[in-house]
């Protein structure tokens, strides 16, 4: 079974909830661009017509928005560096098809590397990052109990990492990477919520086999029209994954609309602002509650852990919140390297950042 936040219906089945519920469990921007609408209306007649089964356009739009969009990157990316898929999660099933040899998942991160590994039957290692006070950091991949990942084909890791938001240097593992001809596929679907992520984007680095998921809905506020991307400078290998895709995962409507989205650098910039000061407030409210410790983050969720001296574990804490308050929270116990006592929560307007603030200040203040 699937372990993910945002499913909603699969929660009221599951509870026997016939109201509303408020969804901190899934990490999307609270606000779309002013003119989808618009431009959903406008193309309503396309879904009569198969889509392009190579994607020109959107992908050429891709390639143009990421050259835009990143100064510091001296490459300059055309179509043929770019693969487009029915959201993010479908390129990673795509990639892992591609890998013949061994594969490391960075943990504890988003669970399906692990499951399209698995399903595929690949051969895979999981590599935990070390707990520190407030934050997860990577081991050092210089040393020598590094060795024993030199042998493999693809090594998997997510910056901003989910489930903890935080934005990571990666120059230590992009060298392992090139020094041993490890693919690196960096998944940076929440890298745009960042402050500062044209400094952090694997897209910088100069190494031909590094490959760049991200994902267009999240951050537009769209889930629901399944769209992302993958980019590399290692061509040849786009070329192999768009050989073995399935044709016309993306229908008509999603493609053009990819390729509007992407012009609007005022929604991205004003996104950004947004997260920046609603962070900043969630994460000072949630660390005056005592029995919470807050981890560092840099994007649209936030990491919590309660304290074992508290009643609730994150399940009992995520059900007390759905039949009293009406509120979703992620249970993150399923990340690998992380326990019962840990869940996650998204950033959202800052009036339901309140009314989430206040219910649990409720809940813990109850249980004493």
């Amino acid at each position: 079974m699937f372990k993910h936040g945002a499913d909603l219906e699969k929660i009221k089945r599951k509870y026997h909830i016939k109201g509303e519920l408020v969804d901190f469990s899934s990490n999307i921007n609270p606000f779309t661009p002013e003119d989808t609408l618009i431009y959903i209306i406008d193309d309503i007649e396309e879904i009569r017509k198969y889509p392009d089964i190579d994607y020109v356009k959107l992908r050429s739009a891709v390639a143009e928005h990421v050259v835009r969009d990143n100064k510091q990157c001296e490459f300059v990316f055309n179509l043929n560096n770019i693969c487009v898929g029915n959201g993010a999660t479908e390129l990673i099933y795509l990639f892992m098809r591609s890998i013949k040899g061994k594969i490391a998942i960075v943990c504890p991160t988003f669970s399906e590397y692990r499951r399209a590994a698995s399903i595929l039957n690949k051969d895979h290692v999981e590599i935990q990052m070390i707990e520190k006070e407030d934050s997860f950091e990577y081991p050092d991949f210089s040393t020598q109990k590094m060795e024993e990942y030199k042998d493999l084909d693809a090594l998997f890791l997510c910056n901003p990492n989910n489930p903890d938001g935080k934005i990571r240097d990666i120059g230590k593992i992009v060298e392992f990477c090139k020094e041993n001809s490890i693919k690196l596929v960096v998944d940076e679907t929440f890298i745009e919520f960042c402050d500062d992520y044209e400094k952090f984007t694997a897209l910088n680095y100069n190494y031909k086999d590094i490959y760049v998921l991200r994902a267009i809905t999240k951050f537009y506020g769209l889930p629901g029209i399944r769209l992302g991307y993958m980019i590399s400078r290692n061509s040849s290998h786009i070329e192999e994954l768009l050989r073995i895709k399935e044709p016309w995962t993306i229908n008509s409507i999603a493609a053009n609309l990819g390729v509007e989205l992407l012009k609007d650098d005022n929604f991205r910039e004003s996104s950004r602002n947004f997260y920046r000061e609603e962070r900043e407030y969630l994460v000072s409210e949630l660390k005056k509650i005592e029995d919470l410790k807050v981890y560092k983050t840099d994007s649209a969720f936030i990491l919590s852990k309660i304290s074992d001296d508290c009643k609730y574990s994150a399940r009992e804490l995520k059900e007390k919140l759905i039949f009293e308050y009406g509120i979703v929270i992620r249970d993150a116990s399923n990340f690998l390297g992380l326990n019962s006592n840990f869940f996650r929560v998204a950033i959202k307007r800052h009036n339901d950042n309140r009314i989430l603030i206040e219910a649990l200040n409720d809940v813990f203040m109850k249980q004493e």
